[in-house]
């Protein structure tokens, strides 16, 4: 059930004892432990993730182990950074969240919590683009981040994906 105005954004499965880390489009965001989420019915609201400022909205949601060392933050324009993880302090369910990057004309639309060593997939409407995590520069939580992808006018990122070894 969703009040006027409200969309799903993203649908996840949570088994165990997991992380879960909501992040919206003005650069907040937040994680908590899985265990605080109750079960609720098919047909319920729901439970609140996070505090949300007038006019943001939630740009996604991850869920991690707790055992990874970064988080990397993908901009809508191409801007990347990652930072540490420890210096990225846990939230209560529906507290206040913190700023995870500084967005100015451009909205956050991933963040993903990786161990260090993993290749992303960065998909652009019109092209894919993989990047070692490595090679993403480190930066403090709070700051924009660099221009890595080319974003050509008019196109945008739509997904990030940690690539899978087989």
């Amino acid at each position: 059930k969703l009040k006027d105005g409200d969309l799903v954004q993203d649908i996840i499965t949570v088994s165990g004892d997991k992380k879960i880390l909501v992040y919206t489009e003005n650069g907040m965001g937040g994680y908590f432990d899985s265990s605080e989420i109750s079960e609720t019915g098919r047909v319920s609201l729901g439970v609140k993730s996070i505090e949300m400022k007038e006019g943001d909205s939630i740009a996604g949601i991850s869920k991690f182990n707790g055992d990874e060392k970064y988080v990397v933050v993908v901009t809508d324009n191409g801007k990347l950074k990652k930072f540490d993880l420890d210096v990225f302090p846990q939230i209560q369910r529906a507290g206040k969240p913190y700023q995870i990057v500084k967005t100015d004309t451009n909205k956050l639309k991933f963040a993903v919590p990786v161990v260090g060593d993993e290749l992303l997939l960065i998909t652009l409407s019109e092209s894919l683009t993989t990047m070692d995590v490595e090679s993403v520069p480190e930066m403090t939580r709070a700051s924009t981040g660099k221009k890595v992808i080319p974003v050509k006018k008019g196109d945008t990122i739509i997904d990030v994906t940690l690539a899978v070894e087989e």
